[in-house]
This record gives C-alpha cells, sequence and structure tokens, in this order.
C-alpha cells in the first residue's frame, strides 16, 4: 500500500498551483473524479499558535446525479498521490454535477 499524504502538514501552497487538476476518488463500488476548482484562504485574525492559515477546497465533481457522502474519501492526484480527504457536499449544480468542501485549519 502506498503511503498516505500526510494533511497535518499541507498548506495553502500545496494545493494552489493545482487547481483544475483531478482527484480520483476510488471505492470498491464507485470511482468519481473530481476537479480542484479553487483553493481558498479562510479570514482569520493572525494567532501565533496556529500552524498554518486556514484554508479550504472546492472540488466538482463530473457525474452527473453522484452524491458522494459527507465523510473520508481516499483519492489520489497524480502531483501529490494518495490521501484521504473529509469532504462536504455543498452544491449541486444545473447539470446535475456536485460540488464538494474540504476545510482545514
Amino acid at each position: 500500500m502506498a503511503e498516505l499524504l500526510s494533511l497535518a502538514d499541507v498548506t495553502y501552497e500545496t494545493f494552489k498551483p493545482l487547481e483544475g487538476q483531478p482527484f480520483t476518488v476510488r471505492w470498491p463500488d464507485v470511482t468519481e473524479t473530481l476537479v480542484l476548482a479553487e483553493v481558498k484562504l479562510s479570514r482569520t485574525e493572525n494567532d501565533p499558535r496556529r500552524k498554518r492559515p486556514p484554508f479550504s477546497l472546492m472540488l466538482r465533481g463530473t457525474t452527473p446525479n453522484l452524491a458522494l457522502n459527507q465523510m473520508t474519501h481516499p483519492m489520489s492526484n497524480g502531483t501529490l498521490g494518495d490521501m484521504e480527504i473529509f469532504i462536504t457536499p455543498i452544491h449541486q449544480e444545473a447539470d446535475g454535477t456536485l460540488t464538494y468542501q474540504a476545510c482545514f485549519s
């Protein structure tokens, strides 16, 4: 089994250059490609206790009417490799695809 990317060490700068890249979710019964649509810095005060500024990923599904549950999903990306990210569906587009958000603080 491949080593998983440690999400404790990722930052806004880790993901920002990957906008537009696919992240593939693979389960035994379903595979879905999520496209990293946007990486957003969260508004925050300067708290010296924070290891990193909070940020979020906006991921757009590619299969109409396929909804991934709010939970941690195994996924892979050509640049970052394998990881597990907790995503929440936040919006269904007119074409039936869903947008998901992952938050890091």
